[in-house]
């Protein structure tokens, strides 16, 4: 075989990220009192979570990257502009639910994307942004997702995250997801493509759970009974059978190529790269603190795996 694992060498799994939604793991993560008190949020009133996912609207830089990669103009036009008209109309929708319902919307930019863009983008949409949006980069989009009532996007396979969480997810097309960006489990979830169905999703206080798109995130993502448990075990039979799994290694002579070219995919002419990833600094405290967390969450499930 030129290219590709051979099959034997393929061990199916799951996906550890989405294990992380199931108990025990999702106890590791802030509760929604934990989160309300952090965040000045309400907490009897429904939480609508928006992870976004507008980048090529975010960074003038992306159209140009694709076309010097052989893109066509034409085709990458085509998609900025649908992402940027896509965008002006989801801030217009989400000011009227923020003007007209008793909720709080939490707006979690791409890590790559400033805060401040988004609140330079609802400012200029809505004139000022109003008290019950918060933009929120703090933490991940896990907590999030666990502790709202319903999830939001656009093509983000955080909805996939969602329905493995039990929320209700919601694909926000004011304008027709580009061809490229398709996949199977679009027509899974409900499409959201005027503002009258925007209004009635958010008003749904119960919200239901599309069970297809629930069946299709375990079927494709969680195979097994428990994906940690799997990497344990693979772990396990590796060092028993004293075999080296194959490890390709990035000479450290890359790093600084590789780094540049990051920096300036993400800043040239974006504007972004001066805060870019903001809020993912950590100390040795927090590390500390992150572990004796894990230790108390996952002290039932220590000892189901074999120690080599």
């Amino acid at each position: 075989m030129r290219h590709g694992v051979p099959s034997e060498h393929i061990y199916v799994n799951g996906n550890p990220s989405f294990e992380l939604y199931r108990e025990p793991y999702c106890k590791f993560f802030p509760s929604r009192s934990e989160l309300a008190v952090r965040h000045s949020l309400s907490k009897g009133c429904r939480w609508l979570f928006f992870p976004e996912n507008y980048f090529w609207a975010m960074c003038s830089n992306v159209a140009e990257t694709y076309i010097r990669r052989g893109a066509s103009p034409e085709s990458v036009a085509a998609h900025r502009d649908a992402s940027k008209r896509s965008l002006a109309e989801v801030v217009q929708w989400w000011g009227r639910v923020a003007e007209e319902m008793d909720v709080e919307i939490i707006v979690r930019p791409r890590p790559a994307v400033p805060a401040r863009r988004w609140i330079q983008t609802f400012e200029e949409g809505l004139g000022q942004i109003p008290e019950c949006i918060h933009i929120i980069k703090e933490g991940s989009v896990r907590e999030w997702v666990l502790a709202c009532d319903a999830v939001f996007s656009s093509y983000s396979t955080t909805l996939l995250e969602a329905a493995i969480a039990g929320r209700p997810a919601y694909m926000l097309e004011p304008v027709p997801c580009p061809e490229c960006y398709q996949a199977p489990w679009y027509n899974t979830l409900p499409h959201i493509t005027t503002l009258e169905e925007m209004m009635s999703a958010c008003n749904n206080g119960e919200g239901l759970v599309s069970e297809q798109l629930q069946a299709y995130a375990q079927r494709e993502g969680l195979p097994c009974i428990d994906a940690f448990d799997g990497l344990c075990q693979l772990l396990f039979d590796l060092r028993k059978q004293s075999v080296r799994p194959a490890v390709r290694n990035t000479s450290p002579r890359w790093m600084p190529r590789l780094r540049k070219g990051l920096l300036r995919f993400m800043g040239k002419n974006g504007g972004v790269s001066r805060d870019l990833f903001e809020c993912d600094e950590f100390t040795q405290d927090d590390v500390r603190a992150g572990v004796k967390r894990w230790e108390t969450t996952i002290g039932e499930v220590v000892g189901r795996v074999p120690r080599p």
